[in-house]
């Protein structure tokens, strides 16, 4: 059941960032890859210091973070 988030799935939990730091759960202030991409070399990351979505090369370095629906 776990699986890369797309990019709407990474806002989500950039808006209950409080919660799940809460609950032990931490999120780094850092970018973390979804599984979208955004062209050939190109993914789709979110900034979980503001939420704000944005692309990158596959080799710039991110945070992974997996997920899955209960």
């Amino acid at each position: 059941g776990w699986y890369a988030p797309s990019i709407d799935e990474l806002v989500r939990v950039y808006n209950i960032k409080a919660i799940l730091e809460a609950l032990g759960a931490g999120v780094h202030s850092a970018f973390y890859w979804s599984c979208d991409e955004n062209g050939i070399g190109y993914g789709r990351y979110v900034n979980m210091q503001n939420g704000n979505d944005n692309h990158g090369t596959k080799g710039m370095p991110c945070w992974a973070r997996a997920v899955r629906k209960f």
